[in-house]
């Protein structure tokens, strides 16, 4: 096991937004990332969407911050032409979703932490919500 893990955007709300009913979870997740236990990787395509949300929740120059301190966190994985044809040839379920999956599965990832873990049953790598996956790490 990679110890590799990939956030959906969902989950990175959690991290920012104590109200989000995953705050707690994701919480744990990123200080097993600070600890070095974990590795946790985003996608690039998501993380303006999770701007702007933020943006809204807590204003421009605070959702900036946070922006730099999770890029700073996390990796970054980047989405090119070649992901986004392998993500359209999956054909099922949201563009989104299928380029976590491809970036996720190209990175060998262990698991995609979703709160939607029925939007990747199709794929080779298992989705877990972040409570489910804390509490198997504590096994």
């Amino acid at each position: 096991m990679n110890n590799h893990v990939f956030l959906d955007t969902d989950t990175v709300l959690d991290l920012a937004i104590s109200s989000r009913k995953g705050h707690r979870a994701a919480i744990e997740l990123l200080d097993a990332v600070e600890n070095d236990s974990l590795r946790a990787s985003v996608c690039a395509t998501d993380l303006p969407n999770v701007s702007s949300e933020l943006e809204g929740f807590m204003g421009a120059d605070d959702a900036l911050l946070y922006m730099q301190a999770l890029v700073e966190a996390l990796d970054v994985a980047t989405v090119d032409e070649a992901v986004c044809k392998q993500a359209l040839a999956l054909g099922e379920g949201g563009f989104s979703t299928r380029v976590l999956q491809v970036c996720a599965e190209k990175a060998n990832a262990d698991y995609v932490i979703t709160s939607n873990p029925q939007a990747f049953k199709k794929s080779n790598i298992k989705a877990i919500d972040a409570a489910k996956f804390i509490h198997l790490q504590a096994q």
